[in-house]
């Protein structure tokens, strides 16, 4: 669930190169609709801006996402302004509800450990596609038949 930021095409392009396939999510659902979508496209992994993950706690025991990334506005900026621009967020406009989720991760951390590994490529092939499942003119994919990366 992240809007126009640099954390956006970073998380995206990683989880394509992961072989896995994304379901855009507006950060403005409810949610109730944050829910829906969650559990009808089957996800099990979000990422998500740190200013909405409130309403992913709420609702969270009900899905079936199992690995959570929270990113905050200012990670992609440089080391001062990053910093200051997440100060500024969080602290006096107080534009971050308070959350708890204790099994997250931060998209920092995630970036510095996988600076250290090495890709492998991911083998797809036509019975990787759930046909019956594929929606045409739908607002969501399902992603309950994901790739292994053996």
């Amino acid at each position: 669930m992240l809007f126009r930021s640099l954390q956006y095409p970073v998380a995206m392009f990683g989880a394509l190169k992961a072989g896995l396939i994304i379901v855009n999510t507006n950060p403005l659902y409810t949610p109730d609709e944050m829910k829906h979508q969650f559990s009808d496209s089957g996800a099990k992994a979000i990422v998500i801006l740190s200013n909405f993950a409130y309403r992913l706690e709420t609702i969270l025991s009900e899905t079936e996402i199992k690995h959570i990334i929270i990113t905050d506005i200012g990670d992609m900026l440089s080391g001062f302004k990053g910093a200051l621009v997440n100060f500024v967020v969080k602290n006096i406009k107080k534009m971050v509800p308070k959350y708890r989720l204790p099994n997250a991760i931060m998209f920092k951390t995630c970036l510095q450990a996988g600076k250290s590994l090495t890709f492998n490529s991911v083998e797809i092939s036509s019975e990787d596609i759930d046909r019956k499942s594929t929606r045409l003119n739908s607002s969501h994919t399902d992603i309950s038949r994901m790739p292994s990366s053996a």
